[in-house]
């Protein structure tokens, strides 16, 4: 049974009933089938706020964490490059140490041509240890 109907069994005219329904309208009263329906509003209200104040909270620390590995990421790509070169480095190196070796040994043992190329040797940088 409606609230409206209520009124009207009670002797209520339908005038009255519909003043009455306008005026809880205006008062911010509502009704409702549902037992305990403002606590239960009110409980779900809060949770609601919370679950909203914690999802702020997480898209600001995400936020946050992006600006902060952003520029962590160009850190790790520098040190990716520099790792890069320090590999180049390293080869260029042990190729020096290489020919430097097949110089030495092609004047001990009187080749010439050793200086300007030692692969004629029959060396080569990848088959020769130091």
């Amino acid at each position: 049974m409606k609230f409206e109907e209520i009124l009207k069994s009670s002797e209520i005219d339908d005038e009255r009933a519909r003043t009455i329904l306008e005026e809880m309208k205006k008062n911010k009263i509502y009704l409702s089938s549902e037992e305990d329906i403002d606590t239960r509003y009110s409980k779900l209200k809060g949770q609601h706020e919370q679950s909203s104040s914690e999802l702020a909270e997480a898209q600001a620390l995400i936020k946050q964490l992006q600006e902060a590995t952003s520029s962590n990421e160009d850190a790790q790509a520098k040190i990716a490059e520099y790792e890069q070169r320090l590999a180049q480095l390293e080869a260029e190196k042990t190729e020096a140490e290489v020919k430097a070796a097949i110089r030495v040994a092609s004047v001990e043992y009187g080749a010439k041509d050793a200086e300007d190329n030692p692969r004629r040797c029959g060396a080569d940088s990848n088959s020769m240890a130091l």
